[in-house]
């Protein structure tokens, strides 16, 4: 494929939100969380189940120096925003 396509094709995926998720400042937390609570266990959780995981998940976090300053509802619903 020639230098273009394959430009044209990561232009595109630039705008997708996993792009944007990977390239965040929290990407990396965000990803753990994420695989933690929805590959390694259960891959559907009740809504209130899961905003109570990524609570405590959050509070370990902080409590080994992380800066997350928003509660999980707030990251969870920032998620669900972006796609």
């Amino acid at each position: 494929m020639k230098s273009s396509k394959l430009t044209a094709a990561y232009r595109r995926l630039r705008t997708q939100a996993l792009w944007k998720l990977l390239a965040s400042d929290n990407g990396p937390t965000i990803l753990a969380l994420l695989q933690s609570h929805l590959y390694e266990s259960e891959r559907s959780l009740p809504g209130s189940i899961f905003h109570d995981h990524i609570a405590r998940e959050l509070e370990e976090l902080r409590a080994n120096g992380e800066t997350l300053p928003q509660t999980a509802q707030g990251y969870i619903a920032g998620w669900l925003a972006a796609g």
